[in-house]
């Protein structure tokens, strides 16, 4: 069986801002039921959630082409995801308009619940905030027979919930990497002082598991292959240089991740007397 279509199936510029271009949709589409959308709907709202989300800051110059958002709706018409609403609806307006249909509005819920297990933190917590913000109006653009698993599904503490236990399973990894790291120059070290050869070392960290991509090219392999100066490096201190400057790096990041969303868990209380609705 195949499976079901994805938002982000074709097209790079998609896949790089699956997030963003499902709430620009959905929320282009919620602002404009009657008449439909234009693409240039789609776009702007694409450049608001890009600018709450610091892109423009974080990575000027990405623009979102308005030929792009074009061929993505065409895309999303021929899934059955989309609509172009009726003459009668739409003379009263220039341009080619949208509308989402019922199927297209929950493919692209999914796709911002996806987004909290596969993106970034902070794509995570813009849909966290922007079902805080908007669940019952996107909600309400579903059939009234779906409104109750989407109330389920769209739960911003459960959402954050997926968030954290995420950035938890991060955090066990590195925390194993960084105990390993320490535990292979050691073995490495003790290797040296015996007299072991380079082959030898490699052949025995390979063992101990050094690193995750074994299955793609064995270690000794890969690190036998290098120059002799190079090689001595990865076969001793390079395993606690990149412990340190990596991987406890990276550990602390995530620490804090989990202390930002506990902030953001506190903070949910607040919007939910705020919402819309």
């Amino acid at each position: 069986m195949n499976p079901p279509p994805r938002l982000d199936e074709r097209f790079g510029m998609v896949r790089a801002n699956t997030t963003v271009l499902a709430a620009a949709l959905m929320a282009a589409h919620a602002a404009s039921v009657q008449s439909g959308f234009r693409p240039s709907d789609a776009r702007f709202f694409g450049y608001l959630f890009a600018n709450w989300l610091e892109r423009d800051v974080l990575y000027p110059g990405e623009t979102l082409d308005l030929t792009q958002v074009r061929r993505l709706l065409l895309r999303l018409v021929s899934l059955g995801w989309a609509r172009k609403p009726g003459a009668q609806a739409a003379h009263k307006e220039r341009g080619v308009r949208y509308a989402l249909t019922p199927k297209g509005t929950a493919a692209l819920m999914d796709a911002l619940v996806e987004a909290v297990d596969t993106r970034s933190f902070e794509e995570a917590v813009f849909v966290v905030s922007f079902v805080a913000a908007y669940r019952l109006q996107l909600v309400g653009l579903l059939r009234a027979e779906a409104s109750e698993k989407w109330l389920a599904v769209l739960d911003p503490h459960r959402l954050l919930g997926r968030g954290r236990r995420r950035i938890e399973g991060v955090l066990r990894d590195l925390t194993e990497r960084v105990t390993s790291s320490e535990r292979v120059a050691r073995e490495a070290s003790e290797l040296r002082r015996a007299g072991a050869s380079d082959d030898k070392i490699a052949e025995r960290l390979e063992k101990l598991g050094v690193y995750q991509l074994q299955h793609v090219r064995p270690f000794s392999e890969f690190v036998l292959s290098f120059p002799a100066e190079m090689r001595a490096f990865e076969l001793g201190p390079g395993f606690m240089l990149r412990s340190r400057l990596l991987f406890e790096t990276f550990a602390d990041s995530a620490r804090a991740q989990l202390r930002a969303l506990d902030g953001l868990e506190a903070r949910l209380g607040v919007a939910e007397t705020l919402r819309p609705g």
